[in-house]
């Protein structure tokens, strides 16, 4: 697994960075990677970023220099970073994520591990320790089913995570790591990366924190509206229903789209498989699942769940959850598909099952 050693509170990196361009073709995983970064040391005013694709195909846009400073400078406030900080790019660099944490390594000048994006990357914290890293769902997984988890705590600072929403399993893994603070992130396109953070471990919270200089209301739809330097300091609005707790943090409560309305009761999926995940896991069902709907006559819209393997015991299953969840909140039908597709990052596409029976 390639790994290169650049430390940009140094004048010399960029030099480096050259000979590195000189001896990766650009079909390289790093290629792109090494351009971005010599691009933001000769003083580039834009620069390309591509979506992740979570809700289509991915998009190009040009970014400026004034956006990303901006992102880069609330995180720094917000963690504490400082010329000198150790950080670990393990991130695919093609898209926004990886592409943001060169930002932040680059422009607050930090000594910056560049690892090739895999499921494996997390490694390196057998003999490395970082102040900063930033990885998806899948890289931890993998870490804490291979390592012990003490070299994590031991071995980062901070971990933010993101890219695709973190699973309850994956949250109960880390709340009780000491030594580290881990942080659940939440951004979209608009913001480049990340403009809150929940904390996942020791204190851990339901709640999102917003950086500095970010302001947040909700429309008359509960859609969370975003005002920061990043989005040159006007509203923006999302798609994510939200609860405003106070005028800093704020409560996620699932996607707009997704949102299921039967008889009358909105239902937030997100919200549901976070309850449902610990029945299912307790029947021996620990793969893909979603809450989806399909119409209904009498409700408009009836609940279904979504699983990626064969389920021999529905009915019994759905009692369970009918006895522990909510009222009109339990799922009436239980779907099964052998396969549950995801975008490029990990994110799942929520089809609709009409035609699934």
């Amino acid at each position: 697994m390639s790994q290169y050693k650049l430390d940009f509170s140094h004048s010399n990196c960029r030099t480096e960075i050259e000979k590195l361009l000189e001896v990766n073709t650009p079909e390289s995983v790093h290629y792109s990677t090494f351009q971005f970064c010599l691009d933001w040391i000769n003083g580039d005013e834009y620069f390309q970023f591509s979506t992740s694709g979570s809700t289509g195909v991915p998009q190009l846009q040009m970014v400026s220099r004034k956006r990303i400073v901006a992102s880069v400078e609330a995180t720094a406030s917000y963690l504490g970073l400082k010329s000198g900080d150790k950080a670990l790019v393990c991130m695919n660099t093609k898209y926004t994520g990886g592409k943001m944490m060169l930002a932040r390594a680059l422009n607050i000048g930090m000594e910056t591990y560049i690892m090739e994006p895999s499921n494996k990357a997390l490694s390196i914290l057998e003999n490395e320790a970082f102040d900063l890293i930033a990885a998806v769902p899948s890289q931890i997984i993998t870490y804490l089913k291979d390592q012990n988890p003490d070299i994590l705590s031991r071995n980062c600072k901070h971990l933010l995570i993101g890219g695709v929403s973190v699973s309850e399993e994956l949250k109960f893994k880390l709340k009780d790591l000491n030594g580290i603070s881990i942080y659940e992130t939440f951004g979209m396109t608009e913001t480049l990366s990340h403009i809150a953070l929940k904390k996942l471990n020791q204190n851990q919270s339901k709640d999102f924190e917003i950086l500095p200089s970010v302001q947040i209301k909700k429309n008359i739809d509960d859609c969370l509206l975003i005002k920061a330097e990043v989005t040159n300091n006007e509203w923006i609005e999302t798609k994510d229903i939200v609860e405003i707790v106070d005028s800093t943090h704020f409560r996620w409560k699932g996607r707009r789209d997704n949102v299921i309305n039967s008889g009358g009761i909105k239902i937030y999926p997100e919200e549901i498989e976070v309850l449902i995940l610990p029945i299912l896991i307790r029947f021996g069902y620990d793969k893909l699942f979603y809450i989806s709907s399909v119409d209904d006559k009498i409700v408009g819209q009836k609940m279904v769940l979504v699983i990626e393997k064969e389920v021999s015991n529905k009915e019994i299953i759905l009692l369970e959850l009918k006895n522990f969840l909510p009222k009109y909140y339990s799922p009436s039908l239980i779907i099964s598909v052998s396969e549950i597709k995801k975008t490029e990052n990990g994110k799942i596409i929520r089809k609709s099952p009409v035609g699934y029976f």
